[in-house]
């Protein structure tokens, strides 16, 4: 659980971007991201992100997390419902 520290700052910055309407879609490129000497897998970053989304307008988002070179993570796409 060494990545619930990432989840919620992404969870963070893509309530701003979608102005608290209802969310589909989350598109994130990961890096290789080291919290507590673990790098962060893809996996396990979706079920935290799922796991803090609950009650929330990310409810019912599908997480899409893609590998890239690197060391940060980037919020490709945010889908909302109109």
């Amino acid at each position: 659980m060494h990545d619930v520290h990432l989840a919620d700052n992404i969870l963070k910055i893509c309530r701003k971007k979608s102005a608290n309407k209802l969310v589909k879609k989350v598109k994130i490129k990961l890096g290789s991201i080291i919290e507590h000497g673990e790098q962060i897998k893809p996996e396990n970053l979706r079920f935290n992100l799922e796991m803090l989304s609950r009650n929330t307008n990310f409810a019912k988002a599908i997480f899409e997390i893609e590998s890239v070179s690197g060391d940060t993570f980037e919020i490709e796409y945010l889908e909302t419902v109109d």
